[in-house]
């Protein structure tokens, strides 16, 4: 319904999955997908994300590829998963008549291997469970300007964290549940090309305790109380926006923390 935005999509999915009976389940995914998609070139596209595009002509395409892999074996007591993402970009702008610092070539390439374990028992009226996972963001992107250079900018972000849980039923009517968990984040950022060689890292952890009951009055009525502390890590783009000139000066958020009560 745009001016040049005709697409083109290819898909690939697999899913599987095998019962183990007594010694659990696992599940595999397998996701790839190509996509050839025209710029949007009308000017009266109203959302930013395009805004850069105008003045662009016919011809102008990008390329994206995303693909997946994931796992999960659930048992009784143990659960354990994994995943691999990947998302790359390649644009290919077109232009009646460039001018100098005009995009002329973009690529980007961004991958999200993760790991996480769940560990559940009982224990007489208590219902215990533990956890460990770990993140690590890879990505760049690679512009080249019309008669001006280019630029690099690289992006890192490891995360891991573990928590633990217990669920306590004090009365058939009374639940309460005690929560404690701790996030680390390391973020890094670098860019090579018109503005030098820059670099930037942070690095930051915190715990956030919770606490939450629940009292049944009748079948269909209880009630709930909820209080809390959160530690949310950011992005290395949350923290930059896109900024090229990565350093502390350019930060725009650090750790989203807070208390939380209901």
């Amino acid at each position: 319904y745009l001016e040049n935005n005709n697409k083109e999509d290819i898909s690939l999915y697999s899913d599987m999955g095998k019962n183990l009976h007594d010694l659990g389940e696992i599940h595999l995914t397998g996701y790839a997908k190509k996509r050839t998609e025209g710029f949007p070139l009308d000017p009266a596209a109203p959302w930013s994300f395009h805004k850069d595009m105008n003045g662009y002509a016919e011809g102008s395409e990008k390329e994206v590829e995303t693909y997946l892999l994931s796992g999960l074996y659930t048992s009784n007591w143990l659960d354990v998963s994994f995943s691999y993402t990947g998302n790359d970009r390649e644009d290919n702008p077109v232009k009646d008549t460039w001018a100098s610092g005009d995009i002329e070539k973009y690529d980007m390439e961004f991958t999200t291997p993760s790991f996480r374990a769940d560990i559940h028992f009982d224990v007489g009226d208590h219902e215990f469970k533990q956890g460990w996972g770990y993140t690590y963001e890879r990505g760049s992107a690679d512009y080249k300007y019309f008669g001006s250079g280019s630029d690099r900018i690289s992006m890192n972000r490891r995360l891991w964290g573990f928590f633990a849980r217990d669920s306590w039923q004090v009365l058939p009517e009374l639940n309460v549940t005690f929560g404690l968990r701790f996030d680390h984040f390391e973020n890094s950022a670098s860019s090579q090309g018109l503005n030098g060689s820059i670099r930037d890292e942070l690095s930051q952890g915190g715990w956030s305790p919770r606490l939450s009951a629940t009292y049944t009055i009748f079948e269909d009525m209880e009630l709930a109380f909820f209080a809390g502390r959160f530690f949310k890590a950011p992005t290395a783009s949350d923290i930059y926006n896109h900024n090229r000139a990565f350093s502390s000066a350019t930060r725009e958020t650090d750790p989203v923390t807070g208390m939380e009560f209901d």
